[in-house]
């Protein structure tokens, strides 16, 4: 009972924080709804983590289970997705905006702080405290793709169907990664393999360790 009641308090706390994190992207203190931050896969990852945390409190608080294999796999797809959010960002934006080595966390913005360190952390927190273990299933590792794939082909359907006006006010590409204009298609699609293979390592790790963590709890009963 004390461990259900943790887990509720843990997982209201991750949405706050959740919250928070996207009240800062979409700067709604600012007097305005900033559009532009719907085609930021971050910001994306964390509606998703949100959205599923509330799934999961609501079927709490109507005492329903929770370990339907649908349910497992979104919140499974939506760790991966976060953490993708995180090591790009940790590996490849901060790194070329931010001084992390002398400063460390507090030379970044609020929003980057918690879009891409607190929401992550909290959200792989939850994962491995709270969800049952040993329910992954190996194809998942692939499956989990479905996410970034529907990205992907959002952002060329955004950028090839709409007339250059729909793109002053906002950027056409939301990622230096994903300017193929600039980087030409080989380079482009480069990147896609690169970044395919990091969700790759991502999901297998997950998959791996919820193997391991089941293994060891069976030998502890």
């Amino acid at each position: 009972m004390k461990k259900e009641r943790g887990k509720v308090y843990y997982r209201i706390a991750f949405m706050i924080m959740c919250f928070i994190s996207l009240v800062l992207h979409f700067k709604i203190n600012d007097e305005f709804f900033n559009y532009e931050e719907f085609s930021y896969f971050t910001v994306q990852s964390n509606i998703f983590c949100f959205i599923m945390m509330a799934v999961l409190l609501l079927k709490e608080f109507r005492g329903q289970k929770i370990n339907a294999p649908v349910y497992l796999y979104f919140h499974g797809m939506a760790v991966s997705a976060i953490l993708c959010t995180a090591y790009i960002y940790h590996f490849s934006e901060s790194v070329n905006k931010y001084d992390l080595t002398e400063k460390g966390l507090i030379s970044i913005p609020l929003m980057d702080l918690f879009g891409h360190y607190i929401v992550p952390v909290m959200f792989l927190i939850d994962w491995f405290a709270f969800v049952p273990k040993g329910l992954v299933k190996r194809n998942y590792i692939f499956r989990w793709l479905a996410f970034p794939l529907v990205y992907l082909l959002c952002f060329l359907s955004r950028c090839n169907f709409n007339e250059n006006t729909a793109f002053l006010n906002v950027r056409k590409y939301p990622y230096p990664f994903l300017n193929y204009e600039k980087l030409g298609s080989v380079t482009f699609f480069k990147y896609i393999f690169g970044l395919t293979m990091v969700l790759l390592t991502i999901n297998t790790l997950i998959y791996t360790l919820d193997y391991l963590i089941n293994i060891r709890q069976k030998k502890s009963c």
